[in-house]
């Protein structure tokens, strides 16, 4: 019975390897082997696959990618797929491993550069959060804000139930008269009251919405750093088992005489997960951009809440002042 000499390789079908079989005999005269560049692409692909494939997300990679070996890598002067150099019988077991070894501590060593850049995102994100802070109103002034706001409620309305109950004693007959007195003989107290109610009121809205601002920037920042400090030592994890498993499986395979056309490894082994590299840059720079965005704006928040304080204020300090004096000289009289 005459022996099989059909050799089992693989083929490139759709986006995935699969196991096909030739009956040329196994390539070992590097004569015929040709290992001028022959790879047709653009240079956008080009300049893609010079990158690393640990880095590779399907999502949001610009080119589809179907195994590890279509990367880029230069070897002696050359550019070439990594798979082409270390399929290449021109070049002994040991100098293919040579080249895998090379290859891979390359990837990795631009991977942790990746990394260690991404992390430090992280770090300037802390740096802009302390320019914040200064969009919190204190609990102060707001409290200020808020009896001076009753006061003049109080004040501006002689005619209330309020003063109805406060008559029903001399003294408070006294004072609720005198008001009534003040506020007909000065009819322009009368504007300056009722405006200084409305701006106090609009200050206390917009002291709340100032707070708002910067505690929902505050939230998300923790939620963010919070998510970065446990993703890190997870990506860091899965990027170690990945490595290894690549790594390994083409020292392993160099020298492989049973079928030297091992299966180029699918780029699904070595991609990036849910959560990588991407995510934190784009996590830590829309923290950045929110965060400059609202300090760029600054001078805007603080001239409206000044404006509205010392109108509000202003306005609450001339009410009283003119109805304390007007009051203090009806009684003397």
């Amino acid at each position: 019975m005459a022996k099989n000499n059909n050799v089992e390789v693989y083929e490139l079908s759709g986006r995935k390897y699969v196991k096909c079989t030739t009956d040329q005999p196994v390539i070992a005269d590097s004569s015929h082997y040709d290992m001028s560049t022959s790879i047709n692409l653009d240079s956008g692909k080009a300049a893609f696959l010079r990158g690393n494939p640990f880095l590779y997300n399907e999502t949001t990679a610009p080119f589809p990618v179907t195994s590890l070996e279509e990367y880029l890598i230069s070897f002696k002067k050359e550019e070439m797929a990594f798979g082409d150099i270390i399929r290449n019988p021109k070049f002994s077991p040991r100098k293919r491993k040579k080249i895998v070894k090379n290859t891979f501590k390359k990837w990795d060593n631009d991977y942790s550069t990746q990394k260690i850049k991404a992390f430090k995102e992280n770090d300037k994100t802390v740096e802009v959060i302390g320019g914040v802070n200064f969009l919190r109103v204190p609990f102060k002034i707001k409290i200020i804000l808020i009896v001076t706001f009753i006061f003049m409620v109080i004040i501006i309305a002689p005619t209330s139930s309020f003063w109805g109950m406060i008559s029903s004693v001399a003294i408070g007959y006294r004072f609720n008269n005198a008001l009534l007195n003040v506020f007909e003989n000065t009819y322009w107290l009368k504007i300056v009251g009722n405006t200084t109610v409305y701006l106090l009121l609009i200050m206390l809205f917009y002291s709340s919405i100032y707070n708002v601002v910067s505690k929902d920037f505050t939230k998300e920042y923790q939620l963010a750093q919070n998510f970065l400090n446990k993703s890190e030592k997870t990506i860091s994890l899965q990027y170690k088992k990945k490595y290894r498993k690549a790594y390994k499986y083409y020292l392993s395979n160099i020298n492989n005489k049973k079928n030297p056309y091992i299966a180029p490894l699918d780029i699904k082994e070595v991609e990036e997960g849910q959560l990588n590299i991407s995510t934190f840059n784009t996590i830590c720079q829309a923290t950045v951009d929110k965060a400059y965005n609202l300090k760029k704006r600054k001078p805007y928040y603080i001239a409206v809440k000044n404006f509205l304080l010392f109108l509000s204020l202003g306005g609450a300090a001339t009410t009283f002042g003119y109805l304390l004096y007007k009051m203090v000289i009806g009684l003397i009289n």
